[in-house]
C-alpha cells in the first residue's frame, strides 16, 4: 500500500461520530493487518480509522444488491445440509 498522502476520504461507517465528514489523508498504514488511513483534522490532529469505514473502502467482493445477504446464507444453509 502506498504510504503517500493521497487527496482525502470520507467517514461512511453509519455509527462512527464523525460519518459524513470530509478529512485530507496523512498516509496510509497497515496496522495489525487491517489497513487504515491517517486522517488530519483541523483542531484534533490525526487519527488513524480503517480504510472499510470511509469511502476509499476497496470494492467488496459479494454482490452489492440489497437482500442479496439473506439469500446467500440461504444457498449456504442448503448446500450444508
Amino acid at each position: 500500500m502506498d504510504s503517500r498522502p493521497s487527496g482525502s476520504a470520507e467517514i461512511t461507517h453509519p455509527f462512527h461520530p464523525l460519518r459524513g465528514r470530509r478529512f485530507p489523508i496523512l498516509k496510509f498504514w497497515r496496522w495489525s493487518g487491517v489497513e487504515t488511513l491517517i486522517l488530519q483534522e483541523a483542531s484534533r490532529g490525526s487519527f488513524g480509522v480503517p480504510r472499510d469505514w470511509t469511502d476509499r473502502a476497496l470494492p467488496s467482493v459479494r454482490d452489492p444488491t440489497p437482500g442479496t445477504d439473506a439469500l446467500y446464507l440461504d444457498f449456504r444453509c442448503l448446500v450444508c445440509r
